[in-house]
Formats: C-alpha cells, sequence, structure tokens
C-alpha cells in the first residue's frame, strides 16, 4: 500500500471514530435515564494541529498536520465498581516530520505518530469510604506533573498500565501507584512507544491551612527500556496564596528534591532539584517569575522521564533531556485572561521568557521567547496558537523555532 493510500485509510479511520464519539454523545441523554442516580457517561474529543518545527542542522523544516478524535464510556457504579474503556485514533494529514516511527530522520521531530489504541481501559471500586482504588490502564498526573504526567499536550497522551489506592482523611490524600508498564506518547508504532516498569509512587497532600499546601513524594522508577533513567527520587513541593487586597493575590511555591541511582540503572547517582516560583494576580492580569534549578554529575542530568516535559524549560523542548552539566532555567512572563469576551467566549494571552545555563551558572545555554493565544467557547470548541523560539548561545541544543496552530471540541 503506497503512502497516499495508507494516509487515506488512516483518516478514513479517525473520521469513522469521530463519527461514533459524535452518535455516542447523542446516546448519552437516552441511556442516562437506565438506573436510580446512575448514568452512563459518554466523553469525546477531537483535535487537529497543525505543527511547524525549524531547527538548525535540517535542511528541511518539519509540516505535521495531525487529527487525534478520542472516544470513551464511564459505567454506572455497581457495588461500588465502575469501568471506563477509552479509545483514541491519531491520523496524520502531512507527513513531512519524523514521528520517531515513519522513517522520516531527515526531518525535525514532531513526537505525534499515527496509531489506534486503547488509551484508558480502568475498573475502579469506591466501596471503602474516602478510598478510591483503580486498575488498569488510566491516567496518573500528580501535583504540577514536574515528576509524573500525562503530556496531554501530545496528540496521544502518556497512560499508564497500574494499580492506584488514593485515600482522603482529614487535610491529607494520599496516593500509591503501581506502575507495570508506561504507555508513551510516540503511539503502539513506534520503537519508543512504551516502558516496561517495575516502578511505585507515593504521593501526599497535605492542607497546612494558612501555611499553605505540603506535597511530600517518593518515586522508585525501574525502566527497562531506559535504564538510566531509572532513579529513586525524594523531596517535597509547597505552595501557598495570599490576598494582598480584594483584587491581589500572592502565589509562592518551592520545590526541593534529590535523586540517586535505582533499579538496573549502571550509574551512581546523587543528584539534586531545586525549584521557587512567585506570581501576582490582578483581576484578569498574572505577572510570574521563578527559577528551576536541575544538576549534573557530567554524565547524567536529574530525570524526570514521566513527567509532563512540556510544563517545563520552554515549550520549544530544547530541554527535554537535562544536559549533563545540569540545567538552570530562569523564566519570568505575564498572563491576561478575559472571560465573556463575546457570547460564551473566553481569551488567554501569555508571554514567557527562559533564561538558560548550566547548573553553575558558568556557560549560557540561550534563552527563549514563548507566546500563546486561546479563545474557547462554552460549547467545548476552542482555537489556539502559539509560537516557540529557542536561541542558542555558548552551547546548548540546536536552535529552533516552532509554531502551532489546533482547533479542538470536547464533549
Amino acid at each position: 500500500m503506497n503512502t497516499m493510500n495508507v494516509m487515506t485509510a488512516r483518516f478514513l479511520q479517525s473520521c469513522a471514530f469521530a463519527a461514533l464519539a459524535g452518535l455516542a454523545g447523542l446516546a448519552a441523554p437516552v441511556l442516562a435515564d437506565e438506573g436510580e442516580g446512575e448514568k452512563w457517561v459518554f466523553s469525546g474529543d477531537a483535535r487537529l494541529r497543525y505543527e511547524n518545527v525549524d531547527q538548525d542542522g535540517f535542511a528541511d523544516e518539519a509540516q505535521a498536520l495531525t487529527l487525534r478524535v478520542r472516544a470513551g464510556v464511564t459505567t454506572p457504579t455497581w457495588h461500588g465498581f465502575q469501568l471506563l474503556v477509552e479509545g483514541e485514533a491519531i491520523a496524520a494529514l502531512s507527513t513531512e516530520y519524523n514521528s520517531t516511527a515513519n522513517g522520516k530522520v531527515w526531518l525535525p521531530i514532531v513526537a505525534d505518530g499515527e496509531t489506534i489504541e486503547l488509551n484508558r481501559a480502568q475498573i475502579t471500586y469506591k466501596g471503602i469510604e474516602g478510598t478510591t482504588l483503580t486498575l488498569g490502564r488510566q491516567r496518573i498526573t500528580l501535583g504540577n506533573q514536574r515528576f509524573i504526567g500525562n503530556v496531554g499536550w501530545r496528540q496521544n497522551e502518556q497512560t499508564f498500565d497500574a494499580f492506584r489506592v488514593d485515600t482522603k482523611f482529614t487535610g491529607v490524600t494520599l496516593t500509591y501507584a503501581y506502575i507495570d508498564t508506561v504507555q508513551r506518547v510516540f503511539g503502539n508504532e513506534s520503537p519508543n512507544g512504551e516502558f516496561e516498569s517495575d516502578s511505585h509512587l507515593v504521593y501526599a497532600d497535605i492542607a497546612a491551612g494558612d501555611f499553605g499546601n505540603i506535597t511530600p513524594y517518593l518515586y522508585a522508577l525501574d525502566l527497562e527500556e531506559a535504564p538510566t533513567q531509572s532513579t529513586l527520587t525524594f523531596g517535597a513541593r509547597w505552595s501557598g496564596s495570599w490576598g494582598l487586597d480584594d483584587e491581589t493575590k500572592l502565589t509562592l511555591a518551592a520545590d526541593l528534591a534529590r535523586q540517586s541511582d535505582y533499579g538496573a540503572n549502571p550509574f551512581s547517582v546523587d543528584l539534586g532539584y531545586g525549584a521557587f516560583d512567585a506570581e501576582i494576580k490582578n483581576g484578569p492580569y498574572a505577572f510570574f517569575a521563578g527559577v528551576e534549578w536541575l544538576d549534573g554529575n557530567g554524565v547524567l542530568g536529574f530525570s524526570t522521564p514521566l513527567a509532563t516535559l512540556f510544563k517545563f524549560n520552554g515549550w520549544a523542548d530544547a530541554f527535554l533531556n537535562t544536559p549533563t552539566i545540569g540545567l538552570t532555567d530562569f523564566y519570568a512572563g505575564a498572563t491576561a485572561n478575559f472571560a465573556d469576551i463575546g457570547e460564551g467566549l473566553d481569551l488567554s494571552l501569555t508571554l514567557k521568557i527562559h533564561d538558560f545555563s548550566d547548573a553553575d551558572r558558568d556557560i549560557s545555554f540561550g534563552s527563549e521567547v514563548d507566546l500563546l493565544a486561546a479563545l474557547k467557547w462554552d460549547c467545548g470548541m476552542a482555537l489556539e496558537a502559539r509560537y516557540a523560539s529557542y536561541d542558542r548561545d555558548d552551547a546548548g541544543p540546536a536552535s529552533r523555532d516552532k509554531v502551532w496552530l489546533s482547533l479542538s471540541y470536547a464533549f
């Protein structure tokens, strides 16, 4: 089958998925009447996105136009048990990019490969007061997702074949999860599509009243396909907010962690991590600044292989892996969020500037500018434009510019 036929087949499969999602949405009000106080819940979304990457070292730019369609159903609760099943399909309408699976290594990477797969399939049990047990393929996001996240930015989100326990009591939420397999963003057609895992996650969220929130954590990651990123990380994050006047709020957050080797890691690891962030918000406007520091020992850098990395160290994805001499990221920016600028329409604007260097601040890695404009409608539709420009200095990854345009709908 030639490339055009493959593209057409994938597109038709995605369209079929979209049709099923729409039918599910129409059927939901009818099926919702079944049971006493219980409902079948149908959910779905579609996202069409264009991504352009102009990166030094490549003669050609990457041009990716991809469509992601996702649909799922959650059953009513029966004796405390509930089942969720969700599938997704991703089609490449333009394939001039390296998906890590299509063999186009002469083009920059856009990690949105074509795939049709089971995104989530989980069973939960809530028959114990204050406790939820979850088994199966599931979405796990902890805290600000710096260490554990679903990478929701990519078309194929990261999910986990795992067993999870969440329990709550006065002012405290405790989470434990055992991860057997990580379903990565590259999809099941890519050789990088999954991590076989023997990993444990422990996370707590403690409400400390006027002092804010404290979230201690311990992540023991043993990843068969990434032994050098198999690590034991323990630390804590603190955050708090205070009203300075009727319209102005100050939010502060700080994070400290230590990382050592774990599992099959062949190297000795003893690395540190720290972050501090401050934000002042007044009405629709917010101004923020902070610093994130990741240690390096000359062989390995502090690693967070299961994080939602797009949220950190710039949208250009220049620092998905911490340099071996570490990374310091000073950043500042502003946001503006305007609600109801039209009929059920919200507008969001963001500017963020980064200055990168090694952990000791001896070598400049360069700078980055990130811009975002997003429109959201009450009906579930959103239109978004992003731009990221990373400019290399004395050292660091290759310079690159990225542009995204996306249209999405969720029900």
